[in-house]
């Protein structure tokens, strides 16, 4: 039980997320559930997914100062527990099939011109970076948690070029599984896709959730403190330029849910740095908050891209991978301890 009256409706579906009240989107909003009562608050008060798009948030405390004569029937109301069904995995035997095709693998192919093939493939077998047919030269980020479990996997496309992720309505090539070929189609949306539910017929009623990519590096480096950035891309090209520190990614602002306890708990006892994408730093600050309350652990905000960023980075949301393959004129650096810092940004990093 949480020790909070008003929590966020626990995740168990897609299709367990509302309509945005702001944005009018549909299953990316998450309504607040009573812990007393079991019952969800009135459908405005809830937080939208779309954090940079939208950005809507009401909060229990809000909703009650703007309806101060709102009554819960909870005098004599027993506490109702949240039922949560127990989480599955994966199967372990899907992770080593997938982790081939490289000369095809649009990602890969990125990390191999900005390093080399011996980097590249060290950082396959380190993140279990996998590639995927789904579309044509995409890869697999696969979600492996602290004790080896396979928890969920994230399939995206990438430019091999410049290494950006392949946006709404640009010319791909998806498998059909059909006609066993790839066909040509214009995207509706991102070339970005939470898969594991769908990777077989047998995974298709499985309760999965998801966990913080790169997590399974925590045991593997007990004693690193723990940099959390954004995007797997992100993790994956710091842990190249500040190996000192163990980089794991949320997969999203909000991503795997990151800031609620069963997710963030595997964090307790480790020294934590958070580095915000452009935009997002005061969204962290608070959940860093909310973590340290819920685990204990010392978690810091680094501001070092709001200090260093011009108004046009800041408007394109850069995060920190932006700047790191830009190190040659920019002037990147690393401090004793292995954070990164720049050599006209003197001041503390966290």
């Amino acid at each position: 039980m949480s020790n909070y009256r008003y929590i966020l409706k626990p995740y168990e579906t897609p299709a367990s997320k509302g309509t945005c009240p702001a944005c009018g989107k549909k299953r990316v909003f998450t309504g607040y559930v009573d812990t007393q009562t079991g019952e969800l608050l009135p459908e405005s008060v809830g937080r939208c997914d779309r954090e940079n798009q939208c950005g809507y948030h009401k909060t229990p405390k809000m909703f009650f100062e703007e309806n101060k004569s709102y009554q819960t029937e909870t005098k004599h109301i027993a506490p109702k527990p949240i039922q949560t069904a127990p989480v599955d995995y994966l199967n372990q035997d899907l992770v080593l099939p997938s982790m081939h095709g490289y000369a095809n693998n649009a990602f890969v192919i990125y990390l191999t011109n900005l390093f080399s093939e011996t980097v590249a493939m060290d950082l396959v077998k380190k993140y279990c970076i996998g590639s995927s047919k789904h579309w044509k030269g995409c890869t697999i980020f696969w979600q492996i948690d602290k004790n080896g479990n396979v928890r969920h996997c994230k399939i995206m496309l990438y430019n091999s070029t410049n290494g950006k992720r392949v946006k709404a309505g640009v010319t791909v090539e998806k498998w059909n599984s059909l006609t066993k070929r790839f066909d040509a189609q214009v995207t509706d949306v991102a070339c970005s896709k939470v898969y594991g539910k769908f990777l077989t017929q047998e995974t298709i009623n499985l309760n999965l959730q998801q966990c913080f990519f790169g997590e399974h590096l925590l045991t593997e480096y007990p004693d690193k403190t723990v940099a959390i950035v954004e995007s797997e891309k992100t993790a994956i090209l710091a842990s190249i330029y500040f190996p000192k520190l163990i980089w794991i990614a949320t997969g999203g602002s909000s991503g795997c849910g990151w800031s609620k306890k069963e997710i963030s708990k595997v964090l307790k006892g480790r020294n934590v740095i958070l580095y915000p994408d452009l935009g997002q730093y005061e969204s962290w600050k608070q959940k860093a908050e909310v973590i340290k309350s819920l685990i204990g652990s010392n978690v810091m905000v680094s501001d070092l891209l709001e200090n260093v960023a011009t108004d046009e980075e800041k408007k394109s949301g850069y995060d920190l991978a932006d700047f790191l393959v830009k190190r040659d004129e920019t002037g990147w650096a690393v401090t004793d301890e292995g954070y990164p810092v720049m050599w006209d940004y003197k001041t503390e990093v966290v």
